[in-house]
């Protein structure tokens, strides 16, 4: 009778054991990605600057999400041999780090690559502008005049502050500069023409580099005094920062829109007293 015992206790442990293998497989060894950084590029002429600031990479194996990642990360994919890999370009929108996307204004990186399992393949990616996509504004203060003229609440201009000076863009030559003090404490410009916007509905983007001690913020209009807050750039703490700041829902909100204005404006405040802003490489961009 022990024995017995014995032998169908023994079965029964090896039963177990087969079943706690079976829900518990042996886990798959990924291959890995490590993205560095990743790389632009433009057609100078007609799309103005390559420089970005693309802080994340939106991963696919082929059709299929694997998650989005910091540039400098390490990307687990779970396959091997030649695998096809798709990327997108991420940014934070309006410089937030909360809302993260991806820029849709550029394509799809791809690329086949052979992987191996628990290898490391390095991978640059290269992004690009979709093609047709309409460049509505461009501003690069490489000319006398601007896109920009002063709105009747400004009591101070934006100045071109020249390529050779320490707090100039590095390579970009002269750019956009803005001072406020205690007699000019306010600043606001707007595009001195208006903007075509035919197609609502299409995504529409503002970048934009800049380098400032205060905050300034970013409106679009209809002309009719209708102005809606579409971003705010911060403090950059001494930097210059590509900023990315999406348009499309706010000029989605206007009942009827064929044209809008830009906005940029300053205050001088009384822990801000002296607002020093730069920027450089303005580009209102639509799909």
């Amino acid at each position: 009778m022990l024995k017995n015992f014995t032998f169908f206790f023994l079965v029964l442990i090896g039963f177990i054991l087969a079943g706690c293998k079976k829900i518990n497989p042996p886990e798959e060894i990924p291959s890995y990605l490590f993205i560095p950084y990743a790389t632009f590029a433009t057609d100078s002429v007609n799309q103005g600057t390559m420089l970005h600031d693309f802080t994340d990479v939106w991963v696919f194996k082929g059709d299929e999400f694997i998650g989005c990642y910091p540039t400098g990360s390490r990307v687990p994919v779970l396959a091997e041999g030649n695998t096809v890999i798709k990327m997108r370009a991420g940014i934070k929108n309006a410089g937030v780090a909360s809302l993260r996307s991806i820029y849709t204004l550029t394509q799809f990186y791809e690329t086949t690559i052979n992987l191996k399992r628990g290898q490391i393949d390095t991978l640059i990616p290269v992004f690009e502008y979709f093609s047709g996509i309409s460049f509505l504004r461009m501003e690069s203060f490489s000319n006398p005049g601007t896109i920009f003229t002063p709105t009747p609440s400004s009591d101070t201009f934006l100045v071109n502050y020249p390529g050779t000076g320490s707090e100039a863009l590095d390579g970009q030559g002269n750019c956009g500069f803005v001072y406020l003090d205690q007699t000019y404490q306010v600043f606001e410009v707007q595009t001195g023409s208006s903007i075509p916007y035919q197609i609502q509905g299409r995504v529409c983007y503002l970048e934009i580099q800049c380098k400032t001690n205060s905050d300034l913020f970013v409106s679009v209009s209809d002309g009719a005094n209708d102005v809606r807050l579409c971003g705010t750039i911060y403090d950059t703490e001494g930097r210059w920062k590509k900023i990315y700041i999406p348009l499309t829902d706010n000029l989605n909100t206007f009942p009827t829109l064929y044209n809008f204005y830009l906005i940029l404006r300053a205050t001088r405040l009384a822990d801000k007293p002296d607002p020093r802003i730069y920027i450089d490489n303005i580009k209102v961009i639509r799909q």
